[in-house]
């Protein structure tokens, strides 16, 4: 069995023990600006700044109008596919403080300091570990390509990446978080997937930049939507500041200016206004990789 599928698998047996009982509704804080019994796609892409307390929270909160819709919901997260086992066991535990220091160990939480590992994401997982809780039919999947890889490396095996294999990388990197979307979606026919990316990803065009480090390439959203219907939600946002990675491999909260989360060209099923964001800081302090 391929890793993927192992993952996949794995989530589905986790979505289905929420499935064996009746829910009663949830008790939750609903968005009020989209019309989810209107949205007819299986796949629902929500593009974001990473770093931010608001729009993991409206995140969260459209998941509750799903759910409260009658909708059972599968939220893709932008992490890395090794740590669904992770994710799945937070779901069934109780949210204590030891659930929760496992949890953290995991590399998402301690490594990147981009906003993926933010304060604000946790409390995103953490809102559906509670939901789960209370009967609902909903899950988390991490759907970046696993990297788990280990083998010996010493300092002449650390070549840095050229400009060519940074921009390769990118490519098959949407190419699979959008594999992993699909699979999904196929798999949980009746759930609806939310997905919560980098506004690049959720892109339903193509991606160009002047950056020698990514070039032009398929985003994630293109792609899935180039085989099935998606609904895109596109933010617009009154400006305010967002915590993200810094030089040297720090991270700092920076400021945002006021305009669309989303690449020009992108089809928008519906549009959301955010008035202010502000900056979530990581949910640990990132370790050091040991020499």
């Amino acid at each position: 069995m391929s890793f993927r599928k192992h993952v996949l698998a794995s989530a589905v047996a986790s979505f289905c023990v929420a499935s064996q009982a009746m829910a009663a509704p949830p008790e939750c804080t609903a968005q009020t600006q989209v019309d989810v019994t209107k949205i007819e796609p299986q796949v629902i892409l929500v593009g974001e700044a990473h770093g931010t307390n608001e729009l993991p929270r409206y995140t969260g909160e459209l998941v509750c109008s799903l759910l409260k819709a009658g909708k059972s919901v599968v939220l893709a997260v932008e992490q890395d596919g090794d740590e669904q086992d992770a994710l799945n066991r937070y779901m069934r535990s109780a949210g204590t403080a030891n659930d929760r220091k496992i949890l953290l160990k995991s590399r998402t939480w301690g490594t990147y300091s981009d906003g993926r590992g933010s304060a604000a994401m946790f409390e995103l997982v953490e809102s559906i570990r509670t939901l789960r809780q209370t009967g609902q039919r909903v899950g988390v999947l991490a759907f970046r390509r696993a990297d788990n890889l280990e083998v010996p490396m010493e300092e002449p095996d650390k070549v840095r990446l050229t400009p060519a294999d940074n921009a390769l990388q990118n490519r098959l990197s949407d190419v699979d978080m959008a594999n992993s979307i699909m699979y999904a979606a196929i798999l949980y026919r009746r759930y609806v997937v939310v997905v919560l990316a980098g506004y690049s990803h959720t892109s339903t065009v193509p991606y160009t930049s002047n950056d020698p480090n990514f070039m032009s390439y398929l985003p994630m959203g293109q792609v899935v939507a180039g085989q099935m219907p998606v609904f895109t939600i596109g933010i617009h946002s009154g400006g305010g500041e967002f915590w993200t990675a810094g030089p040297g491999g720090g991270s700092r909260q920076r400021p945002i200016q006021a305009g669309n989360l989303f690449v020009a060209g992108t089809k928008i099923d519906a549009a959301v206004h955010i008035d202010r964001l502000t900056p979530s800081p990581p949910v640990r302090i990132p370790v050091p990789a040991a020499k």
